[in-house]
């Protein structure tokens, strides 16, 4: 059996010579992102649970990757530096200028969509893994039992 798979990938050049090659982000990265920012993830997840993947517009994840950028500026940097194999250069990325961020972003929203099979399945995806990573969290804040039953919040 042979396996043969080249990913896409995109071209953002600027400035003189300068330029960052980005990749789409599959499943691994997606997840590594959500459990490297907690926070993000109850962000996202709360913007999306419920509602049916397919009803979501490209105006709509517009408006989502607006406000994780704002409220979130590390996890832009983080996935560009992560679609580019280059979280090495982290401190690199994070100096890119805004116009080129924002292109490499774009970029990485196209063929991480393409690598989905679409917008909706994308979301589908992301939901999956958000239900997951934020139980995963809620379960790990929880308080602890104690010998008696009870636990670490209600024994005192």
């Amino acid at each position: 059996m042979a396996l043969k798979y080249t990913p896409q990938n995109g071209r953002i050049d600027f400035g003189d010579d300068d330029f960052i090659e980005v990749r789409g982000l599959d499943v691994a990265d997606i997840t590594q992102l959500f459990e490297v920012n907690q926070d993000m993830v109850a962000t996202i997840y709360d913007k999306v649970v419920g509602r049916d993947p397919k009803s979501f517009t490209q105006d709509d994840v517009t408006a989502i990757y607006a406000e994780i950028s704002v409220a979130f500026p590390a996890v832009v940097n983080h996935v560009i530096a992560m679609a580019a194999d280059s979280l090495d250069q982290f401190a690199i990325v994070s100096r890119l200028p805004l116009d080129v961020k924002i292109a490499a972003l774009e970029r990485i929203s196209i063929l991480t969509f393409q690598m989905s099979g679409g917008l909706g399945n994308f979301l589908e995806i992301v939901m999956r893994i958000a239900g997951r990573v934020r139980g995963l969290v809620k379960n790990i804040k929880a308080p602890l039992p104690l010998e008696n039953g009870s636990s670490d919040s209600t024994a005192r």
